[in-house]
């Protein structure tokens, strides 16, 4: 067989293009696998709705947040509500329930998988969030050790 390696900031790119991915964030790979894998690896579904009046938007947004897995991200320009979500085709039921009864109209509504940019992003997040948090430990048993050193000097 032959072997092609791409490089590329083109996530639908390399969607299309590629068996398997290799995640590199800071010069260091955080995820490898195929597109499928990676995508399953962040887990769930993405709802996506445009609400018909773009002042309804964070209203919206406030009444569905509790259905997703994530926070929603909101796009003010086009009235859309992107909502990270576990349970399939029942939650878009869910959604449609919860706006109709408060009178907030969509335009559509659909659910996908998320896509290789949003699986980047939650990777980096979440290598970022470990990275701050191995530091924050590194930092504190630093201190831990200092007062210790400082306390077996004081009292011999």
């Amino acid at each position: 067989g032959t072997t092609i390696l791409l490089t590329t900031q083109y996530l639908g790119e390399a969607d299309k293009l590629s068996d398997n991915l290799a995640v590199i964030d800071r010069g260091k790979i955080i995820a490898e696998g195929t597109p499928k894998e990676l995508k399953a690896r962040v887990g769930g579904d993405v709802a996506e709705l445009h609400v018909r009046d773009f002042l309804d938007l964070e209203r919206a947004s406030g009444l569905i947040k509790h259905l997703g897995s994530d926070i929603p991200h909101l796009d003010h320009e086009s009235g859309r509500i992107t909502l990270p979500v576990e349970g399939g085709a029942d939650v878009l039921v869910d959604i449609i329930r919860i706006l109709d009864k408060e009178k907030v109209f969509i335009e559509d509504i659909n659910l996908r998988r998320p896509t290789l940019d949003e699986v980047f992003l939650k990777l980096h997040f979440l290598h970022e969030f470990l990275l701050i948090l191995l530091h924050e430990i590194f930092l504190k048993a630093q201190l831990h050790a200092h007062r210790t050193c400082q306390s077996t000097m004081n009292h011999p």
